[in-house]
Order: structure tokens, then C-alpha cells, then sequence
């Protein structure tokens, strides 16, 4: 904190006054809130992602939206700095490996991840699992979509040879809510 400008220091302080006005619990909500701030605010070459952090969390002060809100970001952007997950449930997973790097940017509203390198995407439930290979995309946090261009999936995992069975995707759509996705 002490390291961050009076702007920044400015903006933050709304955002933890928008916590009490939302009747935040100390913890583990305003807790998790600056575990998460911090980790971004420290992350190696964090800074771009640290701003746009702290943007989609002053959107969540600046039109009063519930505190649920800001929970819910700050629990997804933590798991994504720190595990790579796009989308969890008691079902699913999305996930990159925990090396892939990733940018956030808000377009237009909406608040997408990019992952600008081809990276290994993996996808797994109680009944299926896979991995699409050399991808990289967009995901809409809001919608929990994953737009993915370029990968290779394959069927190794059934005891196929990787080259005797695989696909070459050009684009394909993931409603990350499921194990499945559909390509082109």
C-alpha cells in the first residue's frame, strides 16, 4: 500500500467503503478482498492485471450492486492468479496450468480473461476429462464462456496413440459450466 500512489491509495479506499456499505463480513469477505488485492498487487508483471482488478472492483461500488458481487470477482480472480481456473463447481473444472499467463481487460462492460500463448487447456467432470492442447482465447467472466482459436484435442486418454486419433480445431465455443464444448 504504502508503495502505490495517492490515487490508487484513493481508489481503494472507496472500494473498502463499499464493503461496509454492503455489510461485507470481516472475514472471510473483506479478508478474501485483500488477500486477492495483494496478490495482485505484488504478482510478477501484475501490474496491467492489477489495475483492471482494481476497475471491475470499484464497477461493483460504483453502481451499488450487491456485495455478493464482489465476492463472487474476488473469489474467481483469485483462483485464477493463483490456479489458473476458469470455472469451478462440485461437477466441473476449467483450468490452464498454473504457469499460463493471462491478461484482464473489461471491453464494453464485460470482463474477459485472455490467454494470449498457446497453453493447455484441460476440462474434467465425475464422467469425462480432456485436454485441448496449444490453445489459446477469451473468456467472459459474466457469461462463464470460453472462446477458444487454434489447439489440438486428442483421444489419448482412452488408449489411443495421440497421433492415431486427434482433432485440429480452429475456433470452438465453451459454455464452461460443462465438460463440453462445441468446435467448428
Amino acid at each position: 500500500y504504502g508503495a502505490m500512489d495517492d490515487g490508487m491509495k484513493e481508489r481503494l479506499v472507496k472500494v473498502y467503503e463499499y464493503t461496509v456499505r454492503a455489510k461485507l463480513r470481516g472475514n472471510p469477505e473483506v479478508t478474501g478482498f485483500t488477500n486477492a488485492l495483494v496478490a495482485y498487487a505484488t504478482a510478477p508483471g501484475g501490474g496491467q492485471n492489477f489495475d483492471t482488478w482494481v476497475k471491475v472492483s470499484e464497477s461493483f461500488a460504483k453502481r451499488n450492486a450487491k456485495g455478493k458481487y464482489l465476492v463472487e470477482w474476488v473469489d474467481f480472480s483469485a483462483t485464477m492468479l493463483s490456479e489458473r481456473v476458469l470455472y469451478r463447481t462440485n461437477s466441473s473444472v476449467w483450468r490452464f496450468d498454473v504457469k499460463t499467463p493471462f491478461r484482464l481487460a473489461v471491453e464494453e462492460g464485460t470482463v474477459w480473461v485472455y490467454i494470449d500463448t498457446p497453453a493447455e487447456l484441460s476440462y474434467m467432470s465425475a464422467k469425462d476429462m480432456n485436454v485441448i492442447h496449444s490453445t489459446r482465447g477469451r473468456y467472459n467472466y459474466k457469461e462463464n464462456q470460453w472462446f477458444g482459436e487454434g489447439g489440438r484435442l486428442d483421444w489419448a486418454r482412452t488408449g489411443l496413440g495421440a497421433e492415431a486419433c486427434y482433432a485440429e480445431l480452429s475456433s470452438y465455443k465453451a459454455e464452461t459450466k460443462f465438460p463440453k464444448f462445441s468446435a467448428d
